[in-house]
């Protein structure tokens, strides 16, 4: 940076965001560097603040007009955003590149420069970001500005949904305090979720589906009659304090606010997903594009100005795995993308995004060849987010499939298009696994360390964890069990019971320790995984369980299900254990018994020993009812099991 340099704050938002960048400024620049703020007028700073940094009163001609009259070429501006949170290390980042990266940088007069980053993007990384409109350089005509009036604006919540009793009377519970209206759009529900909305006092509109999700929220948009509006899903609850989200919108001198949302990935788990999406906005000009993944837009379909995050959060069961197969929401999502990408040549309007839709929907069902198809119509030429997404998907989906070098290519597009640094570390190390360089995946996965992506959500570090553990094994089963262990102990929400299956082959014992030590969390998760495991390996982990005395309700539970496909003497036992805890309807051995599908022989041998060792006086009768029937072999067998029902017999004349 030339000798002579100034920092300037616009005085948008609160008096705690302005004095929180202006600290993180005074105490990351050189001394000769001239800090200010522009607002209209002069803020109550922290004394020592104060001293250093300078008031630049507001004119008439807004904040526009005072920039162009500070960059007057003799020196170099830096304009910031009050809601900017700067890294160690920026100052130096923009000295080294800032001047010669235009997509970073917009030259303003002869020999001045302004930049502007957007909100929770560390700074160092603003200059590779490919974007269209960077935050902060189109402005209000006539913002309101730190210290001057707010104005009461009026917010509504707006939904559409379909089949949704299940969810909607705790949504609607929990968003109420925080809007003055609520408008529920029903795409044709055929359950009670109408009459439910209803009675919490919501605006219901009977409207249509058509495989469109910007169409159903902007025909759901056109009932509400406030200023600005909060969109929620059914699925979803507000948290947070009615009165501070209420002051962010009066206050707010932007678009839109976005929202952090964590979401539920396994039901009942502690595996969460966090993301932050537009979901307050002003109504008056604003609309939905995108049939699939829709988001706001101001008119013409330019991207909306979003200023500093809301101030409550949502969290998300949608993506629970239970709730997302039974509505079938893969085949539902697929639909509508592929649909969209049909239209493109009907004069659809923006390929990337609908491209990009369908990817990601593509790898939410595992179709992962047809993500990539997808993908190939995706370039660089795309707003900073859109390219965000679609590298994602890219990269997945090529690791996935094996392809390597198409993989390597994605993951380096992230690595300049402002993803978490720990994210495209944790790719390249398992590019490098799958490469067979283990030296270098291990190398990655050491350079991770906590970061946020291009809209400030901090990056998961456990995600990494399955890899460690792969590499772990790599090394033996001493190195494995101690990582299995480790992670179980940090609490870790990645762990999964195949690992500790695998573990426990080379290393027994540790199936029982898991059981005995485990969080809870791990242990709950474990009996949905446990299902999926070939049955002799449920087995061994459900008796675990239940000798661990720890998941005893849930072993007999996870026993019911897979007693019926394990040998008889298995069989018997899950079966005695569940009839002592006072649950004989759920005895594996009857659900044998009374399947019409299931082998004769297996029928018989499990009425036998209902019959005679446990005396099931059902079973007794069931099986002397047809005994005159029975081949010699299974006569046998009820003679061998239940010996009580017949002497022992040789064939029969």
């Amino acid at each position: 940076m030339n000798e002579s340099a100034r920092v300037v704050v616009l005085g948008l938002g609160s008096v705690e965001d302005l004095t929180t960048v202006l600290r993180q400024v005074f105490q990351t620049v050189p001394l000769d560097v001239e800090i200010g703020y522009l607002a209209r007028g002069r803020v109550a700073l922290p004394p020592r603040l104060g001293r250093r940094v300078r008031h630049v009163p507001l004119g008439p001609e807004g904040f526009e007009g005072a920039i162009r009259t500070l960059a007057d070429g003799s020196r170099r501006l830096v304009v910031l955003r009050p809601e900017l949170r700067l890294v160690a290390g920026w100052w130096g980042a923009l000295a080294r590149d800032g001047a010669a990266t235009p997509n970073a940088c917009l030259t303003v007069g002869e020999d001045a420069m302004l930049l502007a980053f957007p909100a929770g993007l560390p700074a160092d990384r603003v200059r590779r970001l490919p974007w269209s409109t960077p935050v902060g350089l189109r402005l209000p005509a006539t913002p309101a500005t730190v210290g001057g009036p707010t104005v009461r604006r009026s917010l509504g919540a707006v939904l559409i949904v379909k089949d949704e009793e299940a969810v909607l009377t705790d949504c609607l519970d929990a968003l109420t305090p925080f809007v003055d209206e609520v408008v529920v759009y029903d795409t044709g529900s055929t359950d009670s979720t109408r009459e439910i909305a209803r009675v919490a006092g919501a605006r219901v509109v009977e409207g249509f589906w058509d495989d469109d999700f910007a169409a159903a929220r902007n025909r759901a948009l056109e009932h509400a009659r406030t200023d600005w509006v909060l969109s929620v899903d059914a699925d979803e609850i507000l948290s947070g304090e009615p009165a501070a989200l209420r002051s962010a919108v009066d206050g707010c001198r932007d678009e839109a606010m976005c929202i952090d949302i964590t979401s539920d990935s396994v039901e009942g788990g502690e595996h969460e997903v966090r993301s932050a999406s537009v979901r307050v906005f002003q109504r008056a000009g604003t609309s939905w594009t995108e049939a699939l993944h829709e988001y706001p837009v101001g008119p013409g379909g330019r991207r909306l100005r979003v200023g500093p995050p809301a101030p409550v959060t949502i969290r998300h069961s949608g993506y629970q795995v239970a709730t997302f197969l039974a509505k079938d929401k893969h085949e539902r999502n697929l639909t509508i993308a592929r649909a969209a990408v049909a239209r493109l040549d009907a004069g659809g309007r923006d390929a990337a995004a609908a491209r990009t839709s369908l990817a990601r929907a593509c790898t939410a069902a595992g179709l992962w060849d047809e993500a990539l198809d997808a993908l190939s119509g995706v370039g660089t030429d795309v707003p900073a987010d859109e390219n965000l997404l679609a590298s994602r998907a890219g990269a997945v989906a090529a690791l996935v499939v094996g392809d390597l070098a198409a993989a390597a290519r994605w993951i380096e597009r992230l690595a300049t298009g402002g993803e978490a640094s720990a994210r495209v570390d944790l790719l390249r190390a398992e590019l490098a696994h799958r490469s067979g360089d283990l030296a270098a995946a291990g190398a990655h996965l050491a350079a991770l360390v906590p970061s946020e992506d291009l809209w400030g959500v901090p990056y998961d570090l456990g995600e990494a964890d399955p890899l460690r553990f792969q590499l772990a094994l790599a090394e033996g089963a001493d190195a494995a069990r101690t990582e299995l262990l480790a992670q179980l102990a940090r609490g870790s929400a990645h762990v999964r019971l195949d690992f500790v299956v695998a573990v426990d082959e080379t290393a027994p014992g540790t199936l029982d320790e898991v059981a005995r030590t485990a969080p809870a969390a791990f242990l709950a998760r474990s009996l949905r995984e446990a299902v999926h495991l070939e049955v002799e390996q449920a087995d061994r982990w459900a008796e675990a369980l239940f000798l661990g005395g720890r998941e005893t309700v849930g072993a007999l539970s996870l026993a019911s299900v897979i007693a019926p496909r394990l040998g008889l003497d298995r069989l018997l036992v899950w079966s005695l254990r569940l009839r002592e805890s006072g649950r004989p309807e759920a005895c594996p051995l009857r659900r044998v018994a009374e399947d019409e599908q299931a082998p004769l022989p297996e029928r018989v041998a499990a009425l036998s020993v209902l019959a005679g060792p446990l005396g099931d006086a059902e079973a007794r009768d069931a099986l002397v009812e047809v005994l005159d029937d029975l081949p010699d072999d299974l006569r046998a067998l009820v003679a061998d099991l239940a010996p009580e029902l017949l002497a022992p017999v040789g064939p029969r004349a």
